[in-house]
């Protein structure tokens, strides 16, 4: 995205000012941070959908969002009925209103971005007020983030490869976009933490600047004598092993740009040479009599502080660091990992033929769900991308989130046993049944939360009468997931051995248990399959085979 390419130059800097506030002015927004089709992830509710005080329906339906070449999209997943519920915008309250309307369509919880898993219950016809940056999750299917922002609907920056639309992001790029078109060969520094991309960043600001021209890159931690070599080149018998002439950096990277890579690592030794080449724009392979101009542009980066007293040299800091931009780390920028998570998946997928796991264009065999991606969302990430990267090339080769992630994640502290290290949080959470509703009946992750094996905690459970659950409690694990055993399974880890025998003992019917005019009754009745299926407590694509299978079955 070229700069300012809205801005005509014979604007009068009134009308300028103008233009940019009529253009950066906020608006609310809702945008698809989970979706069983992944494709979704990352759509946005159409711009001015939310006019003051007017209630806007989001349902299975209503065509409400839409992507970068204005292709709207309705959120279409069957479990969702056709009057789900609806939003409204209050300018005056800077703030959204939530409204559920129909008590047995799937539940609905609220969290803040800042802590997803603190989530609340929404109740049927009473409106609740949330701010900005709110979560609002509808069983395990679908996840919306409520949000103010400005109008941006690129997924990336123009060199495609800084994924996210977080105002963090969106100021980096306007940072980056500035220094291409008004300081095109100065000297940039990157700050940032480990793993958050720095290298990504040095990539876009090269290829604005300087396009298909070489990009070289140098790691600054080695010895004085490898980095010098690697960028000033050496010729043959120069040192120890110099077996062959060698171009360093400076020169096949001549017109392009040399990238220094964690240069706080930089010998104090090393620094000095470097000070001289860039002083004098020139310099001396090791070993040679020859001087060769300096033509590359330097970028640095470093995740350290170069401030510090004789660590690095201030002379060299300001040369390198005519100007410096800073890389947010990801738990600055949450509302962008839905995106990354997305992308990074994605290009993992397509490297490992796993694609078809995590990317189909049907409901089934969804292994992914809306409390996954809450629970990505709740980690501080300390390793940044980096990690998150780690995480996607676990989830591609074990292929179980609940795997990787209860190995990765803590949403809350682990303590040592259950008494009385747990006391507390059992009596804030009403012991252990207000404890497995906490956690979902995610069985594993609760054992670790209080300190037990999963045998000892089944076995308290039985004790307190919780096991089985009763046939409402199961009903509502079953109702947030569309009524499907595997998906059920796949998101606590509990057996579909054990599911089945539940479901047998609570005495819910199978598709197979009702018969064709029942499934027409109920089809006739609610207007659509999915629908029809819901009534039945059924999943859609059950009730289409039974309904398929059963004249045949009666005749």
């Amino acid at each position: 995205m070229a700069p300012n390419s809205n801005a005509p130059s014979t604007l009068a800097p009134q009308e300028a000012v103008n233009l940019i506030v009529a253009q950066e002015a906020p608006e609310p927004f809702v945008e698809i941070f989970f979706h069983p089709r992944l494709d979704y992830v990352g759509l946005r509710s159409r711009w001015g959908l939310f006019e003051a005080d007017q209630w806007v329906p989001i349902n299975r339906t209503q065509h409400q969002f839409v992507d970068s070449s204005n292709t709207t999209f309705a959120l279409e997943d069957p479990t969702l009925s056709r009057e789900h519920l609806e939003l409204r915008w209050s300018p005056r309250a800077h703030s959204f209103e939530v409204r559920k309307l129909k008590d047995d369509s799937l539940p609905i919880w609220l969290a803040p971005l800042s802590s997803p898993l603190e989530e609340q219950p929404l109740h049927a016809d009473q409106p609740t007020r949330v701010p900005p940056d709110t979560l609002l999750r509808i069983g395990n299917r679908v996840l919306l983030h409520l949000a103010v922002g400005v109008r941006d609907d690129a997924l990336a920056d123009s060199t495609g490869r800084m994924i996210g639309r977080s105002p963090q992001l969106l100021a980096l790029r306007k940072d980056l976009n500035n220094i291409a078109e008004a300081a095109p060969q100065t000297n940039v520094m990157i700050v940032g933490e480990t793993g958050v991309g720095k290298e990504v960043v040095a990539r876009s600001l090269h290829q604005l600047t300087a396009g298909t021209r070489p990009f070289v890159g140098v790691n600054m931690a080695e010895s004085p004598q490898l980095v010098e070599s690697a960028l000033f080149g050496h010729k043959r018998g120069a040192f120890s092993g110099a077996t062959n002439d060698r171009d360093g950096a400076f020169v096949t990277a001549e017109m392009g740009c040399v990238f220094l890579d964690e240069i706080a690592d930089l010998p104090l030794d090393a620094q000095a040479k470097l000070l001289r080449a860039l002083q004098d724009k020139e310099f001396r392979p090791v070993g040679s009599d020859r001087v060769r101009p300096l033509k590359a542009r330097i970028l640095s980066a470093t995740s350290k502080n170069i401030d510090e007293p004789q660590s690095f040299r201030s002379d060299l800091k300001y040369r390198l660091s005519t100007l410096a931009v800073t890389v947010p780390p990801l738990r600055a920028r949450k509302s962008d990992l839905p995106l990354l998570f997305v992308h990074l998946l994605r290009a993992a997928a397509e490297d490992s033929d796993a694609t078809s796991v995590w990317f189909n264009d049907t409901y089934t065999d969804v292994r992914l769900s809306a409390r996954h991606l809450s629970q990505l969302l709740e980690y501080d990430w300390p390793g940044n991308v980096r990690e998150l990267f780690n995480a996607v090339i676990a989830l591609n080769v074990h292929k179980d989130p609940n795997r990787v992630l209860s190995g990765l994640l803590r949403a809350v502290p682990v303590s040592a046993a259950i008494a009385p290290g747990v006391s507390a949080d059992l009596a804030r959470d009403h012991g252990l049944p207000g404890l497995l509703t906490r956690f979902e009946w995610r069985l594993d992750d609760l054992s670790r939360h209080l300190g037990l094996s999963r045998k000892a905690l089944e076995n308290r459970a039985r004790r307190e009468g919780l096991w089985p659950p009763s046939r409402e409690t199961f009903v509502e694990l079953l109702r947030a997931d569309g009524w499907s055993v595997e998906a059920l399974h796949q998101r606590t880890g509990l057996s579909k051995f054990t599911l089945n025998k539940w479901a047998e003992e609570h005495g819910l019917k199978k598709a197979a248990d009702y018969s064709h005019a029942e499934l027409r009754t109920a089809l006739a009745a609610a207007g659509d399959l999915a629908a029809a299926a819901n009534s039945l407590q059924l999943t859609a694509r059950a009730f289409e085979m039974r309904l398929r299978a059963a004249p045949n079955d009666e005749t």
